[in-house]
């Protein structure tokens, strides 16, 4: 697999790391859907920061689904597994 990996200067505004955080953050499914498809367009490290945002923001986004009642005790859990991963994630390095 080729990567197609270009200096920050050269890319297309939607690939551009401002532009890719503004998308996750008010426009989360379609932040989402960039990130996805363009996957191969950024490095490890980068692609790593995206996905730690999306799932972040992906949980609490699923929270806002959920009925009031469901949401609170999930929230804490969401965050300690989140906790968690990341932890293990450094662990690992």
């Amino acid at each position: 697999m080729t990567d197609n990996i270009a200096p920050e200067s050269k890319r297309p505004w939607y690939l551009k790391k401002t532009w890719v955080y503004v998308m996750i953050l008010v426009l989360y499914p379609i932040g989402l859907i960039n990130v996805l498809i363009h996957w191969n367009y950024w490095q490890y490290e980068e692609r790593r920061r995206y996905m730690g945002v999306l799932i972040i923001l992906g949980s609490l986004w699923l929270i806002n689904f959920l009925s009031d009642r469901f949401s609170w005790p999930i929230l804490p859990i969401v965050l300690i597994i989140l906790l968690v991963v990341g932890s293990l994630q450094l662990l690992r390095k």
